[in-house]
């Protein structure tokens, strides 16, 4: 699950998560394009924001 896929499963748009989280919107945009990945502080707290740990957030792939 990503950041994208919970926040909609939820019903949280970008802002809301963004208030939530204490960052911008834009940053919010950007971690759920893959433009950026957000620091683990932030990404603490956007996993608090949409009520799961850090680690469902992150897409386990096996190589």
């Amino acid at each position: 699950m990503n950041i994208r896929v919970r926040r909609e499963t939820i019903g949280m748009n970008q802002q809301e998560l963004a208030d939530a989280a204490g960052v911008s919107r834009v940053a919010i945009t950007r971690y759920e394009s893959g433009q950026r990945v957000p620091p683990l502080d932030i990404a603490v707290r956007i996993a608090a924001a949409l009520g799961c740990k850090a680690d469902d957030l992150i897409d386990h792939k096996e190589n």
